[in-house]
């Protein structure tokens, strides 16, 4: 079994005392497509911008 390309584990943030993500967990592995599909200010953005050091 091969490892995965990305994993994170327990993902938190917030804004002012309000959650954006809370123990937010994702795995994606060589050769997948995933889609952040959700309704608005559900934390797809804080995720996608934490993952890449913003």
């Amino acid at each position: 079994m091969s490892q995965p390309l990305l994993k994170v584990i327990g993902l938190a943030k917030s804004f002012s005392g309000v959650w954006a993500l809370s123990s937010a967990q994702l795995t994606v592995e060589q050769g997948e497509i995933h889609a952040l599909l959700r309704e608005n200010d559900a934390g797809k953005s804080t995720l996608l911008k934490a993952l890449a050091g913003v």
